[in-house]
């Protein structure tokens, strides 16, 4: 028998289904909003001259810091891992502009913000697969990825003559 009244059940049931509707939404919003998955040409290991982060290829579509450190170049993500806003190199540190945490060369948030405060970002950034070519360019591919247990993992890093 219908009043024509919505009932406690219906009201939970309706919240329910808006509430999963919504999340799913933002979800597919964030995974239409990365960096596509496939290889990246980043130039050759002469393009990156000395230890420190590069962010030339930090922005959209592309995505990528290029890090050299003591003998290997590697390629991490640029989008912070606490609310994905794309880092920047400033004076040889990796920092997000959006809350300030700050990054160790091989992508280990720092405790502190660059105020001071405790840092938002918690985890380290994830790494790429990065290969050269037999013309000496360097190729990320980021539809494979390192967490830091695997950065140790060859494909991860290109070894160069520090």
């Amino acid at each position: 028998m219908n009043t024509g009244q919505t009932t406690r059940r219906d009201f939970l049931a309706t919240t329910v289904a808006t509430s999963l509707a919504a999340s799913c939404a933002c979800a597919f919003c964030e995974l239409a909003d990365a960096a596509p998955a496939g290889p990246v040409d980043i130039g050759t290991p002469a393009d990156f001259p000395t230890d420190g982060p590069y962010d030339k290829f930090a922005a959209k579509p592309t995505g990528v810091l290029v890090v050299r450190d003591g003998g290997k170049i590697y390629a991490t993500t640029a989008a912070c891992p606490h609310k994905q806003a794309t880092l920047e190199v400033a004076n040889g540190t990796i920092h997000c502009p959006k809350h300030g945490s700050l990054f160790d060369l091989s992508g280990v948030p720092q405790p502190k913000t660059d105020k001071g405060k405790p840092a938002p970002a918690k985890r380290p950034l994830v790494r790429f697969a990065i290969k050269q070519d037999a013309q000496g360019h360097l190729i990320v591919d980021r539809s494979k990825t390192f967490d830091k247990p695997r950065w140790e993992d060859p494909a991860s890093y290109v070894s160069v003559k520090a």
